[in-house]
């Protein structure tokens, strides 16, 4: 199994403030509080269905014979009036990232640059695109190895997908997504903590489908966050037999992100991007 549709990793790039800060080293030599226990999760039947489900409307290219996949994405942000041009003199803004994948869901993400970023919030990014590519190939289901809860409830008629996330046995937030008729999202909520503080943090989702046959392609996103909405849409091209998704743009209030690959090999095979290189062309 897999990463979630946005996983909480994804939000939290997209919002600084509330990514979770470590916890200070303890005072005069004091031992160190022995590590929580990780978190047992509990899946219900009910939600593995409704996982099932979900991918089973998407239009995976897992499905039509993608076997592996490497390649860099390159991140740059545009300020407002900026025009995508970075500062002489200051930091790069842009940071890269190196992409492996193995099907049918084995996602590796490494990244460098970044030098205007915390280290946390790049890691944070680093999580983040590999939750928009898994995404956008229709792979939604939690990661093995994260830790968290899943049930389907009914309200008003509708189902709801539940998801509570831990980190190492901590609660760390939750996830509510109502579904369709056909099984995917509409719209949810996704509640988080600040790790700094008690204060809970919540955030309002919707997913925008298009249709590729008789099947759907993930196509944009729509975050409400304390700090201003944040879109996020993606861009496909042919990869010989499929679609692979190439690029991810992210607009919260005048600033842009442009996650772009700039090297993609697939199947063994290069993908032509000659006319998809620059991050923030159409």
């Amino acid at each position: 199994m897999k990463r979630l549709a946005w996983s909480l990793a994804a939000l939290l790039s997209l919002a600084p403030a509330a990514i979770a800060q470590e916890g200070t080293p303890p005072a005069g030599g004091e031992k160190p509080a022995a590590a929580p226990a990780k978190h047992e999760n509990k899946v219900t039947e009910a939600a593995k269905a409704a996982f099932e489900a979900w991918e089973k409307m998407m239009a995976s290219p897992v499905a039509q014979g993608l076997k592996d996949f490497s390649g860099t994405i390159e991140m740059k942000m545009e300020m407002p009036g900026g025009g995508g041009r970075e500062v002489k003199g200051m930091p790069s803004m842009g940071m890269s990232f190196s992409v492996v994948f193995k099907a049918p869901k084995d996602l590796t993400v490494g990244a460098r640059g970044g030098e205007m970023f915390p280290r946390q919030a790049a890691e944070g990014m680093k999580q983040g695109v590999a939750s928009i590519v898994l995404n956008a190939l229709g792979l939604y289901v939690p990661a093995g190895d994260e830790e968290f809860d899943a049930d389907v409830v009914t309200e008003n008629g509708k189902k709801v997908l539940v998801l509570t996330h831990f980190s190492k046995g901590v609660h760390t937030g939750s996830m509510r997504m109502t579904l369709d008729e056909t099984g995917l999202p509409s719209f949810g909520t996704v509640t988080v903590k600040d790790g700094s503080t008690p204060v809970e943090q919540k955030m309002k989702l919707s997913w925008v489908f298009a249709k590729d046959g008789d099947l759907h392609r993930l196509e944009k996103q729509i975050v409400e966050t304390p700090m201003g909405n944040v879109e996020y849409q993606v861009s496909y091209a042919d990869a010989g037999g499929f679609r692979m998704p190439t690029k991810f743009m992210t607009s919260m209030g005048g600033m842009k992100s442009g996650y772009r690959f700039t090297e993609l090999t697939v199947n063994g095979k290069t993908v032509n991007l000659s006319r998809r290189r620059q991050v923030f062309s159409s």
